[in-house]
């Protein structure tokens, strides 16, 4: 079955007809204005949603970089993860082929402390004490690999179709150090 579809040859939108299958008869919309592609030199297709993950290949929100303050913790003690990136991403195009394009999009954070313990999920960035809320408490000495993972949940949307797309996103911290402080009382 043959289907029209948007195409992309040398950097520009057309219009090309292209063999499909039956269950994927011409459900692309296509935006008035462009033209049928030359004969011969159609490229590959691209669906809105396919566009929306090529473009997010060259942008997406800002990746976490997991950091915590001290750079070494201590057993018994919480621990603030800092992780720098926004949990919340909006981006617009004005200029696509299939017209604006608005993408929105929340992450979920889920940290992996390394120590066996349940994972942590928090709707917001790891701030600094005091007013993070990411933190931990080591009970045992050792050195641990922390995993932060943004599991992005992005919504876009074009004038005559929208989707939503999941991007999980994973950042670590390998061998963070541990340790334990002894009091020594000292008499004169």
């Amino acid at each position: 079955m043959t289907a029209l579809r948007v195409a992309v040859v040398d950097g520009t939108a057309c219009v090309a007809t292209v063999l499909v299958p039956a269950s994927e008869a011409n459900i692309t919309p296509i935006p008035a204005g462009i033209l049928p592609c030359p004969l011969g030199t159609a490229g590959p297709t691209i669906t809105p949603e396919g566009f929306v993950i090529e473009y997010l290949e060259r942008t997406a929100p800002d990746r976490p970089e997991p950091t915590f303050i001290p750079t070494a913790g201590l057993t018994g003690e919480p621990m603030f993860l800092l992780t720098v990136a926004p949990t919340t991403w909006t981006h617009e195009v004005a200029d696509t082929p299939f017209g604006p394009l608005t993408i929105e999009g929340s992450a979920l954070v889920t940290v992996d402390w390394g120590d066996g313990s349940p994972l942590d999920l928090h709707t917001v960035p790891g701030e600094a004490w005091p007013d993070g809320e990411i933190t931990h408490v080591w009970t045992e000495t050792g050195t641990y690999d922390v995993t932060v993972t943004y599991d992005w949940d992005l919504a876009w949307a074009f004038p005559d179709i929208g989707g939503t797309l999941d991007l999980p996103v994973v950042e670590a911290i390998g061998d963070y150090p541990v340790d334990e402080l002894q009091p020594v009382i000292r008499r004169p």
